[in-house]
């Protein structure tokens, strides 16, 4: 049977200077994704937050903790993510931001207790909601079964 897990990835405030929003209005983006999820979706599935900023997420833990099951991973952008001593994968701005969110995915597969839990995730940024998450949930489910 399929259990579906769902991964926001999250980078609440950008190691590179500029962008058009400020680190408070890109949490606020992030905490009104979540409020959507928690109306739309609550507890039926599990959700990974995974941020690579190291901004404090104890409110955002908090205010989500009844409403969501929701575990939340931070990986900061000088640690070491390493899976074995073979393989030691370092954030490297120069690579551009899809290869350091792809560190972040590996890391949250390898740590996450509600991904290894999973036969399925569904990844999606987690500053933006998706607003027909539960058509798309429907189809995964539909095409996995």
């Amino acid at each position: 049977m399929m259990k579906l897990s769902i991964l926001l990835t999250a980078t609440i405030k950008p190691s590179v200077v500029g962008g058009n929003f400020t680190v408070q209005e890109r949490y606020e983006m992030y905490r009104s994704t979540l409020t959507f999820y928690s109306k739309v979706v609550g507890k039926r599935y599990n959700f990974v937050f995974v941020e690579n900023s190291n901004v404090d997420l104890t409110s955002l833990k908090k205010e989500f903790e009844d409403k969501l099951n929701i575990e939340f991973l931070q990986f900061t952008s000088n640690a070491v993510l390493s899976d074995s001593i073979f393989s030691v994968d370092k954030f490297d701005n120069t690579k551009g931001k899809g290869y350091n969110e792809y560190l972040m995915i590996k890391k949250a597969i390898l740590q996450s207790k509600y991904l290894n839990e999973a036969s399925h995730f569904l990844k999606i940024t987690g500053r933006y909601a998706m607003v027909n998450i539960l058509t798309m949930i429907r189809e995964i489910e539909y095409r996995c079964n």
